[in-house]
């Protein structure tokens, strides 16, 4: 199974900064498909200040 450990924030992948992974399964044979990192409010933060400041220029 595939691990993601990145987020994708303001245009860039970076690392995230919480310890948990959520795994994504088939809902119809409940196989698990890949995992990836869970954002944590640093992460959740980020991604907010980014979109404020994008915002701004429109």
């Amino acid at each position: 199974m595939k691990t993601y450990d990145t987020l994708y924030i303001n245009g860039t992948w970076q690392e995230g900064h919480s310890q948990h992974t959520l795994t994504n399964t088939n809902p119809f044979t409940d196989e698990a498909l890949y995992s990836y990192r869970a954002a944590d409010t640093t992460d959740v933060d980020a991604a907010y200040e980014a979109v404020r400041l994008r915002s701004y220029q429109w």
